[in-house]
C-alpha cells in the first residue's frame, strides 16, 4: 500500500552559489513573520543581504532571501527564527500579564500612584535666579530668556 502525501512542505530551500546564500519559500506565511525575521537578521553583523517578498496576495507563499558573510544561511535562518520566537514569547507574556491585571481589577490606585511617582522622578526642576535676586523654580521644559 502506498501513501500519497497531500500536504505541501512548510519551507522549500533553494541553495545559491554556496551554503551561505539561500532562498527559502515559506508556505502559508505572511508579512508578520517576513518583516520581523528580516528585521532581526538585518541587525546581525554576519548578514550580508536579507529580503523577503510575497509574490501576490492570492499566492500563499513568502520568498525569503538570505546571504551571510560566513557560515550556512540555513543555520543563520534557524537562529533568527529562534530569536523571533523568543521575542514573541516576551510580547505574549507581557500581554497576558497586562490582560490579567485589567481583568482581575488590578489596575488600581496603587498602579496609578506608581506611575505618578515615576513621572515625578523624571521631572527636573531648575532653580533660576530672577532679576530681583530671589530664586524661583522653573520646569526644565519651559522656555526661559
Amino acid at each position: 500500500m502506498s501513501t500519497i502525501q497531500t500536504e505541501k512542505p512548510k519551507v522549500i530551500v533553494t541553495v545559491g552559489e554556496s551554503q551561505s546564500n539561500c532562498t527559502f519559500r515559506f508556505h502559508e506565511e505572511t508579512h508578520t513573520i517576513g518583516n520581523g525575521l528580516r528585521h532581526l537578521l538585518a541587525r546581525d553583523p554576519n548578514t550580508e543581504y536579507v529580503a523577503y517578498t510575497i509574490p501576490h496576495p492570492s499566492e500563499p507563499y513568502l520568498n525569503f532571501r538570505l546571504q551571510c558573510y560566513e557560515g550556512s544561511a540555513q543555520d543563520h535562518l534557524l537562529q533568527g527564527l529562534s530569536t523571533f520566537g523568543d521575542v514573541a514569547d516576551v510580547i505574549l507574556n507581557e500581554f497576558e500579564r497586562a490582560l490579567a491585571d485589567v481583568q482581575g481589577g488590578e489596575v488600581t490606585q496603587q498602579k496609578a500612584q506608581q506611575k505618578e511617582q515615576q513621572k515625578e522622578q523624571h521631572k527636573i526642576i531648575v532653580k533660576k535666579e530672577s532679576g530681583d535676586g530671589k530664586k524661583s523654580k522653573k520646569n526644565k521644559n519651559t522656555m526661559t530668556d
